[in-house]
C-alpha cells in the first residue's frame, strides 16, 4: 500500500516556530541582559505547557513550548556572551589591574587546548585557565606586588607565547588535554579598528581567547597531569604524523610537507604566511582550516576500501561514520598557526610602495626649513636628532603616532627593548608622524615613561624619504648607516629580542656610550 506522502513527510512548520521563537530569545538576551526575566519566561513557559497538556489544550500548549524555547534561548545567549566576553578569568584580571596596569602577572594553571604550535621565534599555546593566582600588577617593567595573592577558580581562554629560544625541546611535552602550570604575564588583547581590517580582539573573543600574554621560560612550564587515554592517543597519532612526514616529504620539500600535516591533521604551524595567502586566494585555505580536506580524504579512503572488500550499503556508511567520529579529536585537536597577537597587523596611512632596500645608505632625518634649506629634525626638547651622531650604534628608527591602536600595543615592547638594550649598543629613535601638536606626543611619552628618543616630524618629510605607508613601520639601520631591515607592524616581546639580540655584542662597545635621551 502506498503511504501519503502527507504521512512520511511531517509538515516543517512546527519546527520552524520553535527555531524561530529560539533565535528571538537569544537575540533578546543579548539586546537586554535581564536573565532573572528570561529565567522567568522558562519557567511560566515549562509551567504553562505541563498544565497545556494535561488538559488538552493545545494551543495554549504550543504557547509554553515556545515561551520556554524563547527563555531558554535568552539564557544560553546571555551565558555565551558572559563566557565569551567577561569570563571569571577576565574580571579577576580585571580587578588585580585596575585601571592603570597594562599587565597583571601570577601562577596560572589551565589544560592545553591544542598542541604547542612551534614557530621561528616563539611558541603559541591555546589553554583554558582553571586557576590563576595574581601576584603583582605590571607597568612596564615595573612591578607592583598585590596584598592578597589568593588562587582562584576562574574560566576562560588565554593565548600564551613562549620564546622558541628558551622552550628547548620541552614543547613536544605541551600536548591537547594535559594540565600545565606556569608563570604568566597577562595582558588584554588589544582593539584593533584599522579600517579594512577584521577587529582582532572580537576574533580571539569568538574562539573563547578572552587574554594574551607571555611566559619568559619554557623551563618554567610544569605538566601537572597528562590528558585522558584517548587525548594521549590522539596526540601520539599526531607526533607520529608528523615526524613521518617530515621524514618522508618535509626534507624535499617544506611547504609540500607543511600543507600535507595541515590537511592530514589540522597542524597549520609549517605554514608561512606567503602560503596562506597564496591557498586564501585560491579559495583553499578554510578548507585546510578547519580541516576539511582531511575529511573527504579519510571518507573517501574509507568507502573504497569497503568497496574492495565487498562491503557495501548501510554496514560500510555506519562503519565509515564510527571511525570517522573515532580519529575525529586527532585533526580537531591540531596546532593552530602561530599568529601575531592582537595589534601585530599595521595601520595602513598611504598606497603600499617600494621602500629602502637591504643595504641602502639610510637617509639622513632631516627637515626642509621655511627658507627651503634643510634643518636637522628635532626631538620633543628641541635638540637635534641625526643618524650621523649615532654611527657606531644599533638604530631602530620607528614610525609610529599616538591614535595609532597597533603602535600603542608596541609602546611597551620599546620601553623595555630601551631599557634592557640601551646600555649594549641600541638606539631606539620614534618618528611620531601625523600628529597634531608636539604637545600630543609629549603627553603620550610623559604618560607611559618612554625614555627613547622621540621626534616630531610635523612636516613629514622624513615619513616620504623613507617612503612610509604603514604605521608602525620599523627600519632597523646598522652600526655603519647601512639598513639592515625594514618591515610594518609592531615588534612584540619575542619578536623585537630576537630581533635585536643576534646583532649586539655581549657588553657595551667601547667608545660608545649610551646617549642621554630626554
Amino acid at each position: 500500500m502506498q503511504v501519503p506522502a502527507a504521512a512520511r513527510f511531517p509538515t516543517p512548520a512546527p519546527i520552524i516556530v520553535v527555531v524561530l521563537a529560539l533565535l528571538g530569545g537569544a537575540v533578546c538576551g543579548l539586546a537586554f541582559e535581564l536573565p532573572a526575566v528570561a529565567g522567568g519566561v522558562l519557567a511560566a513557559g515549562c509551567g504553562l505547557s505541563a498544565v497545556a497538556l494535561w488538559r488538552r489544550r493545545d494551543g495554549w500548549f504550543l504557547v509554553g513550548v515556545l515561551c520556554a524555547f524563547a527563555g531558554g534561548g535568552a539564557l544560553l545567549a546571555m551565558r555565551a556572551w558572559t563566557d565569551a566576553w567577561q569570563p571569571p578569568l577576565r574580571e579577576v584580571f580585571d580587578r588585580a589591574a585596575g585601571r592603570d596596569g597594562e599587565a597583571v602577572v601570577g601562577i596560572l594553571t589551565g589544560v592545553l587546548r591544542s598542541d604547542a604550535a612551534v614557530g621561528a621565534e616563539s611558541i603559541l599555546l591555546l589553554m583554558d585557565a582553571r586557576a590563576f593566582t595574581a601576584t603583582a600588577r605590571a607597568s612596564g617593567r615595573r612591578e607592583e606586588p598585590l596584598a592578597a595573592a589568593a588562587t582562584r577558580a576562574v574560566r576562560g581562554g588565554v593565548q600564551l607565547s613562549v620564546s622558541a629560544g628558551l622552550a628547548g625541546e620541552s614543547a613536544e611535552a605541551w600536548r591537547a588535554g594535559r594540565t600545565v602550570r606556569m608563570p604568566v604575564r597577562l595582558r588584554r588583547p588589544q582593539v584593533h579598528r584599522n579600517p579594512g581590517s577584521p577587529d582582532e580582539a572580537r576574533a580571539l573573543a569568538r574562539r573563547g581567547i578572552i587574554l594574551t600574554g607571555s611566559v619568559k621560560s619554557g623551563a618554567l612550564i610544569e605538566v601537572l597531569a597528562r590528558g585522558s587515554a584517548f587525548d594521549e592517543a590522539a596526540a601520539a597519532t599526531r607526533d607520529f604524523v608528523r615526524r613521518a612526514v617530515l621524514g618522508h616529504i618535509s626534507r624535499w620539500h617544506a611547504t609540500g610537507g607543511a600543507i600535507v600535516a595541515a590537511i592530514l591533521i589540522g597542524d597549520r604551524a609549517g605554514l608561512s604566511p606567503e602560503v596562506q595567502r597564496s591557498l586564501q586566494e585560491a579559495g583553499t585555505y578554510h578548507v585546510i582550516a578547519i580541516s576539511g580536506g582531511n575529511i573527504a580524504i579519510f571518507a573517501t579512503l574509507t568507502l573504497t576500501l569497503f568497496r574492495w572488500g565487498g562491503v557495501i550499503g548501510r554496514t560500510a556508511m555506519v562503519t565509515a561514520i564510527l571511525l570517522f567520529l573515532a580519529t575525529r579529536p586527532v585533526a580537531t585537536s591540531g596546532t593552530p598557526t602561530p599568529t601575531p597577537l592582537p595589534g601585530a597587523t599595521p595601520f595602513l596611512v598611504g598606497s603600499p610602495t617600494t621602500g629602502l632596500g637591504i643595504g641602502d645608505q639610510a637617509p639622513e632625518v632631516t627637515v626642509k626649513a621655511a627658507d627651503g634649506s634643510t634643518a636637522p629634525l628635532l626631538d620633543l626638547s628641541g635638540k637635534p636628532v641625526t643618524l650621523a651622531s649615532l654611527r657606531g650604534r644599533l638604530v631602530l628608527l620607528n614610525f609610529w603616532a599616538t591614535w595609532c591602536p597597533p603602535c600603542q600595543a608596541e609602546t611597551p615592547v620599546l620601553r623595555d627593548l630601551d631599557e634592557q638594550y640601551r646600555a649594549r649598543g641600541l638606539s631606539i629613535v620614534g618618528v611620531a608622524v601625523q600628529e597634531t601638536t608636539p604637545d600630543d606626543v609629549a603627553a603620550y611619552a610623559a604618560k607611559y615613561g618612554l625614555g627613547y628618543t622621540i621626534a616630531f616630524d610635523g612636516s613629514a618629510d622624513v615619513f616620504h624619504a623613507y617612503k612610509v605607508f604603514a604605521l608602525p613601520t620599523q627600519v632597523l639601520i646598522a652600526p655603519d648607516g647601512r639598513v639592515i631591515k625594514v618591515f610594518n607592524g609592531p615588534l612584540t616581546d619575542e619578536g623585537g629580542k630576537a630581533l635585536i639580540e643576534p646583532l649586539l655584542p655581549s657588553v657595551a662597545p667601547s667608545g660608545s656610550a649610551a646617549p642621554s635621551n630626554p
